[in-house]
């Protein structure tokens, strides 16, 4: 079970870091929010969500490790909100 999630862990980090890559190429060519970028943002918090399922398969909700990736989910999913909204530059 621990090779299982640890699979699975590499391969969403992997993941998460191949989109983070297609943002970062499309902000070299354009600073515009386009409706792609939403799109690539809206993918990249489900990645995260499915990796902090898999974080819980091995702590607990009140592990710090938890609190820790939460509140930097939380201001990642806010910068890009913002930036979104033509509030802020991107995160």
């Amino acid at each position: 079970m621990l090779i299982y999630l640890k699979n699975e862990i590499t391969m969403l980090r992997i993941s998460i870091a191949e989109v983070q890559e297609l943002i970062d190429l499309h902000f070299n060519n354009n600073r515009h929010v386009s409706t792609d970028v939403e799109h690539l943002f809206k993918i990249q918090l489900m990645l995260y969500s499915q990796l902090r399922e898999l974080f819980m398969q091995v702590a607990d909700d009140c592990e710090p490790m938890i609190e820790v990736f939460d509140k930097a989910l939380y201001n990642y999913r806010l910068s890009w909100l913002l930036y979104l909204n033509d509030i802020s530059v991107k995160p």
